[in-house]
């Protein structure tokens, strides 16, 4: 008989080593469980607005880094570096 830590384990070892939720992966666990057209619209508008911010987070931080690396060669050129 096994015991509950051993099922555990079973249980553990069986699941997906990435537990990473990606936008086509949470569309297929709600169609899995029958989501409504009403929800699966929202996730995609969801997946859809994460992207918006994701690019705008990106974009912002691609930015400073060349603000920073202009100033950094400005600074450089002058001897300061």
């Amino acid at each position: 008989m096994q015991t509950v830590a051993q099922r555990a384990v079973e249980i553990i070892d069986a699941e997906p080593v990435s537990t990473t939720l990606t936008p086509m992966s949470m569309l297929d666990k709600a169609v899995a469980a029958g989501a409504s057209i009403e929800v699966l619209e929202r996730l995609m508008g969801l997946q859809g607005a994460m992207t918006k911010a994701g690019d705008a987070i990106i974009r912002e931080s691609v930015a400073r880094a060349n603000t920073f690396l202009g100033q950094r060669a400005q600074a450089d050129a002058q001897g300061g570096g």
